[in-house]
């Protein structure tokens, strides 16, 4: 028990011999937490000005991620991690010290947080760590780990985690069922808990994304086991499980970039069938991978694409297509159909014209923003290259493509890259043969329109 009026906490430690009560000044504590804190400010906010420190700090501060009297400082300790490899980075770049010094610092810091991430016995501050590692990795940069055999320890790590969070839900599952006083406060109490847990398992997912980046070629080799550990979570009977393990494969995939294909056979299967489920984050997600491998699974994909055209189809012409609950999805879907369009064009074979027309008849893009971005860019591709379909009959489609542009013109489903492509192509529509349908097009627009494409037509 704390018996905190005294200013005393007692703390149940584990060693080796057994458990132990230890009582420590809780003034002592958050002092020390407190100047932990400290420190990750001073390196966030100076970096490379910080480089006289980076050796001594680091060496203290790696063993406080295994500081069992405080979970603050355990915490802070990972939130550390990754500035002092970014203030190491920083300060080569300045040469301040040579890749040796960064790697040297590297080791150390991959070296124990790793480790406690497996140990870590709160799921909080599991949290923390895990966190603490993607961003070490993304501040590292490329081949940071220094060893393939350091990668795999992080995949283990990660199997690790997942295995106790499935674990714990396991756990809660049973306790409903046999607890018969299980009440609304349980209820919560067990609702916080897997929330938490599911964050934890999203966490994984971008260790995942960093991982691959950082360290592509070996990655190629390290997952292929890790397929089963991760497709475990696939098949959950929880959604949110579902949705976690198919970004889990999107993140590998997506990083893996061209080295993706030889995932490709393995991973389509499961991408495709729940792109049917009947939870609309599982949908979304899957069909996101959808066309990742339509980009980057050539003739392994070809093979497929019928199939994947087909879901998709589906998707689009659902009747609640563009409900807030679907839009996400929908407009993912959306996105994978672009991505087949463009990389996949001779496995449409016969079906091109059609895709082309449901891809182009469901423009803009407006629920999910940021796939929009991606979208609308892809028209564009489509349009640069003279897309076949897209011209064939301008009468229909050059009318289309004006009222998407007038649409997303200064929105965020455009960047700058994408205005710039956007002003090129309008300026080619207003010259023959496409100048009287345009003009027609641009008068049966609102004001505002109208305003939007002269803009861009002038720039």
């Amino acid at each position: 028990g704390d018996d905190e009026d005294e200013g005393i906490a007692t703390v149940v430690v584990q060693t080796d011999t057994g458990t132990k009560r230890v009582a420590l000044k809780t003034s002592l504590l958050e002092e020390k937490a407190t100047a932990c804190n400290m420190l990750v400010c001073y390196f966030a906010e100076l970096g490379e000005g910080m480089f006289a420190y980076i050796e001594q700090v680091a060496t203290e501060m790696v063993k406080l991620l295994a500081y069992v009297y405080s979970d603050e400082v355990r915490t802070a300790a990972a939130a550390l991690m990754p500035e002092l490899i970014k203030a190491a980075v920083l300060s080569r770049d300045k040469g301040l010290c040579d890749q040796n010094f960064v790697a040297g610092l590297a080791n150390l810091v991959f070296d124990k947080l790793i480790s406690m991430v497996k140990e870590e016995p709160e799921p909080e501050v599991q949290l923390a760590m895990i966190e603490g590692l993607q961003e070490a990795m993304a501040n590292g940069g490329a081949l940071c780990l220094g060893d393939p055999a350091k990668l795999t320890l992080v995949l283990q790590a990660l199997g690790v985690v997942m295995g106790e969070v499935m674990e714990r839900c396991q756990k809660r599952a049973e306790q409903r069922q046999a607890d018969e006083d299980y009440d609304e406060e349980e209820e919560e109490v067990q609702a916080e808990a897997a929330e938490r847990d599911d964050e934890l398992l999203d966490s994984l997912t971008g260790v995942l994304a960093s991982l691959t980046k950082t360290h592509k070629e070996w990655m190629q080799t390290a997952f292929v086991p890790y397929v089963e550990v991760f497709g475990a979570l696939v098949q959950s009977s929880i959604s949110s499980h579902r949705r976690i393990g198919i970004c889990a494969f999107d993140e590998v995939l997506e990083n893996l970039e061209e080295l993706a294909h030889s995932f490709v056979p393995q991973l389509l299967p499961p991408l495709l069938q729940y792109s049917r489920d009947e939870d609309a984050q599982v949908r979304q997600a899957s069909v996101y991978g959808l066309g990742i491998c339509a980009q980057y699974g050539g003739a392994l994909f070809a093979a497929q694409s019928g199939e994947v055209v087909s879901v998709i189809h589906s998707m689009i012409n659902s009747p609640t297509a563009r409900d807030e609950a679907e839009g996400f999805a929908t407009d993912n879907g959306v996105s994978a159909l672009g991505k087949i369009i463009l990389y996949q064009p001779e496995a449409l074979a016969a079906n091109r014209g059609a895709a082309v027309g449901m891809f182009l008849g469901y423009l803009p893009v407006k629920d999910d923003e940021e796939e929009g971005v991606k979208v609308h860019a892809c028209l564009c591709s489509l349009i640069e290259r003279g897309e076949p379909a897209l011209f064939e009959m301008p009468a229909q489609t050059v009318p289309q493509l004006i009222r998407v542009f007038a649409q997303i013109l200064d929105t965020d489903t455009v960047d700058e890259e994408t205005t710039v492509r956007i002003s090129a192509i309008l300026k080619k529509l207003q010259q023959p043969p496409y100048a009287e349908i345009s003009a027609g097009a641009y008068s049966s627009l609102s004001p505002d329109q109208q305003a939007k494409i002269a803009a861009a037509s002038s720039k």
